[in-house]
C-alpha cells in the first residue's frame, strides 16, 4: 500500500511502484513509505523525516530529504516550520520571511521582507467579510465569509466585495427568539448573489 501526501492510498508493487520522489522503499523491499512517514522504528530503513516532501534513499542509509511539505523550510536535511500563515518561506520561524501564504491570507510588505495576513484584514489592505484572496499585483477578494453576500468589484470578473447579508429581517427565511423573547435574526448559510 502507497500512501499519498493527501492521505489517500493505492496498492502498488513495491519494487516498481515506489520510484516517485515523495516516497521511499524499505531496504527488505517490505513497504513504500511517505518521505514524512516518521512512525517506523528504524531510521536506515523504514523510518522518514518529519515534515519532508521529497526524498532519496539508498539501500543500508537512512532516506535524505530534498524538499519540504508546504509551511516548512528546508535546510541542511530537515525541514523547519515557517513563520505564521506562511505556504513557504525563505528562512525558518521569521513571519516577515514568507514567500506564499496559506490559503484565506495574502501577501504584504513587512520588515526585512513579506508577511501573510488573514484576506479580511482591513488594516493591512484585506476587505471585511473575505474569506479566500490571492495578492498578485494587487489584492482580489475571490470568495466571501457565510452570512455575506458576494457582488463584482467594479469591473473585475475576480474580484468581489463582501457586504453583511444577515443584519435584517429580509436576509433570510429564519428568526430566532432570545432566552429574554427579543428577535435575533439568524441564518444558518445566506445565500450568494
Amino acid at each position: 500500500v502507497k500512501t499519498a501526501l493527501d492521505g489517500t492510498t493505492t496498492c502498488v508493487d513495491v519494487a516498481t511502484g515506489c520510484t516517485d520522489a515523495n516516497h521511499f522503499k524499505a531496504d527488505d523491499d517490505s513497504a513504500c513509505y511517505l518521505c514524512s512517514d516518521t512512525s517506523g522504528d528504524n531510521p536506515t530503513t523504514n523510518k522518514g523525516i518529519a515534515q519532508c516532501k521529497a526524498c532519496t534513499k539508498q539501500k543500508g542509509a537512512a532516506p535524505e530529504c530534498s524538499a519540504c511539505l508546504d509551511g516548512y523550510f528546508f535546510s541542511q536535511g530537515s525541514c523547519s516550520a515557517c513563520g505564521a500563515n506562511c505556504a513557504t518561506c525563505s528562512e525558518a520561524t521569521n513571519p516577515n520571511k514568507c514567500l506564499s501564504c496559506k490559503a484565506g491570507y495574502f501577501l504584504v510588505d513587512a520588515e526585512g521582507g513579506k508577511k501573510c495576513v488573514a484576506c479580511d484584514s482591513i488594516p493591512d489592505g484585506g476587505r471585511e467579510g473575505c474569506s479566500a484572496c490571492s495578492n498578485t499585483d494587487t489584492f482580489k477578494c475571490t470568495n466571501c465569509k457565510p452570512n455575506y453576500r458576494r457582488q463584482l468589484n467594479g469591473d473585475a470578473s475576480d474580484d468581489y466585495t463582501c457586504t453583511r447579508a444577515c443584519e435584517d429581517p429580509t436576509a433570510c427565511d429564519a428568526i430566532v427568539l432570545g432566552a429574554s423573547g427579543e428577535m435575533t435574526y439568524y441564518c444558518s448559510q445566506c445565500r450568494q448573489q
